[in-house]
């Protein structure tokens, strides 16, 4: 009996060993499985991160590669900034290029066939005697001058004459070199003309530039014109209050003060050289007033310059 109760004993200690065998094994198999399953998880993760990274390093090279392609394009597409200073620009534009240049003596040939027409018309230049108060007057084709008014390199023609029944030089015209003959771009009554001042010629010569006095200059009512390729324009334009019909002072159009007009006047100026061309009264050398002789030799002097320059 007793050796019944041990062997019952010894076979439940051995079945209850054998039981807790199975459930370690059981419990390590799967703490085995789990710790197998975790590991594939972060390893997938892991390569899904990478994958990712990578992606995301291939879009942003690619993005920036596309930046750096748009950039090169619109480098490409803008236009290179002109190292040409803008003052020599302008000046290109106004000036003539050598290959535009018309041939010296085909400019003074057809200036001399100008002058040779004015005088069959309206006589040589000449200083007399006025019929009503015996004051010198110039008549005839008086003056004549070669100006490059606008700096271009090619000179202008001014003539001024006295039309056919006046006493004294009235009226004025200015040439231009254009396809092979002289073109007239301005003409009109000369300054001053039918006033109780002197008719005159006065020449502004400023800069490149030398502007022409239409109206009654001496701060009354006139226009300062620059010569422009084929014409003229008005440069400045003044009216005094003296002279306007509202007694208004005008600048250019616009009214203005009469301390606003003179400073105006004043500034258009200055810098400039003011040259004077009278053509009735007594020659004062202290003033410049009245027909100056010399004037008339100097007309003598330019026609001969442009015969000189038909022969070269």
């Amino acid at each position: 009996m007793r050796k019944i109760i041990v062997w019952v004993f010894v076979m439940g200690m051995m079945l209850s060993f054998g039981g807790c065998q199975l459930l370690g094994q059981d419990s390590l198999e799967q703490d085995s499985s789990e710790t197998q399953e975790e590991t594939s998880l972060e390893a997938s993760r892991e390569e899904e991160e990478s994958s990712a990274s990578e992606e995301s390093s291939a879009v942003e090279e690619e993005e920036s590669s596309q930046e750096e392609e748009s950039e090169e394009q619109q480098d490409s597409s803008m236009p290179e900034e002109d190292s040409t200073p803008e003052e020599s620009q302008e000046s290109e534009e106004d000036s003539v290029s050598e290959e535009e240049r018309p041939e010296e003596s085909d400019v003074m040939q057809a200036y001399l066939d100008v002058i040779q027409e004015l005088t069959e018309q309206y006589g040589e230049g000449a200083i007399g005697s006025s019929g009503l108060d015996g004051q010198n007057v110039m008549s005839g084709l008086g003056i004549v001058r070669l100006l490059d008014m606008n700096g271009d390199g090619i000179q202008e023609l001014y003539c001024a004459y006295a039309q056919e029944g006046a006493a004294f030089i009235n009226y004025q015209q200015l040439y231009q070199y254009r396809e092979g003959e002289a073109v007239v771009i301005f003409e009109g009554a000369i300054s001053n003309n039918g006033t109780d001042v002197s008719p005159m010629t006065e020449l502004i010569y400023k800069g490149e530039n030398v502007y022409l006095a239409d109206g009654r200059p001496l701060s009354l009512d006139g226009t300062y014109l620059r010569v422009i390729q084929g014409g003229t324009e008005e440069a400045f334009r003044f009216v005094s209050g003296y002279m306007s019909d509202d007694e208004k002072f005008y600048i250019n159009d616009e009214e203005v003060t009469q301390e606003e007009y003179q400073a105006e006047i004043d500034a258009f100026l200055e810098g400039a050289t003011v040259v004077d061309i009278w053509y009735y009264g007594d020659y004062n050398a202290d003033t410049g007033y009245g027909v100056d002789p010399m004037n008339l030799q100097r007309t003598q002097d330019v026609i001969a310059e442009i015969q000189s320059g038909i022969n070269q």
